[in-house]
């Protein structure tokens, strides 16, 4: 169990998986699913504000290292939709959105 505290999250991902990014995004949104993934379980309690998407790229791993090297974001569950890979974790947080933006 952790504690959010109330501000801005973001999650990197890929959706190369069947389906690709509308798959994807359609799960991350839907509000009706089995809690199966991290972000289905922060996402039970949270409203999207924005997302962003870099087609046919794979830039999780990127943006992940570009936001953990920011000093406004933190990580605020290690191990967060990054299980499969060696970052430290795909969720940060900020109080302010600013902070958190990326362009692909």
């Amino acid at each position: 169990m952790f504690h959010f505290a109330k501000g801005y999250y973001v999650y990197v991902g890929s959706a190369f998986g069947p389906g690709g990014i509308r798959a994807r995004l359609g799960r991350h949104l839907s509000d009706n699913k089995t809690q199966r993934w991290h972000i289905d379980f922060l996402r039970a309690h949270t409203e999207p504000v924005k997302y962003v998407i870099a087609p046919e790229k794979r830039l999780e791993h990127v943006w992940a290292n570009e936001l953990a090297q920011r000093n406004a974001a933190s990580m605020p569950v290690t191990g967060f939709g990054s299980s499969d890979c060696r970052c430290t974790s795909h969720l940060f947080f900020s109080a302010e959105l600013d902070d958190l933006l990326l362009t692909p």
